[in-house]
């Protein structure tokens, strides 16, 4: 079973939905699928998905489907499965630039991977949003890509609110 994620002190930050061993700062994966894959086993290996497999492919497949890079070098891939007990986020940072999907996509440092419960309707909107805040403050985006330590890049997650309901 994971460890408790919401931790005094960070309530409304990106943070309260992970915590520092799902951040990865240097991914081995050189590709699309791999970082996917990479990131689902850290999901996996700490409790926070059932079937491997069954959510991985739904991940690549929503990918497939809905290419979510961004041009500021950003990608956040996500799945609804049952395979998913509670909103848990997975963070990767790549060493260079991945174009993330087709010829001509933007290249990406760093992947969001987001496992969402089946059940779940609003949470999930709103880790995206608070991702997408991130995505507007270049300097706090700017040292989440620098850093190679995981739990640096969590404390740095903490500085990212989310909206208020």
């Amino acid at each position: 079973m994971p460890s408790e994620i919401s931790v005094a002190g960070m309530q409304g930050s990106i943070a309260e939905y992970t915590r520092p061993e799902l951040m990865i700062p240097r991914l081995r994966e050189t590709d699309q699928a791999g970082i996917i894959k990479e990131l689902s086993h850290q999901l996996h290996d700490h409790g926070d998905i059932g079937d491997l497999l069954a959510f991985y492919h739904a991940a690549v497949n929503h990918e497939f489907l809905c290419n979510s890079a961004l041009r500021t070098g950003v990608a956040i891939p996500h799945a609804r499965s049952p395979q998913v007990s509670r909103l848990t986020l997975a963070v990767g940072r790549t060493n260079h630039p991945v174009i993330w999907g087709a010829k001509g996509s933007w290249g990406v440092t760093l992947v969001f991977l987001i496992a969402v419960p089946a059940t779940d309707a609003m949470d999930h909107l709103s880790l995206l949003s608070g991702i997408a805040g991130l995505v507007r403050q270049s300097d706090l985006l700017a040292r989440l890509g620098g850093t190679t330590d995981a739990r640096e890049m969590f404390e740095l997650l903490t500085q990212i609110n989310l909206p208020i309901p």
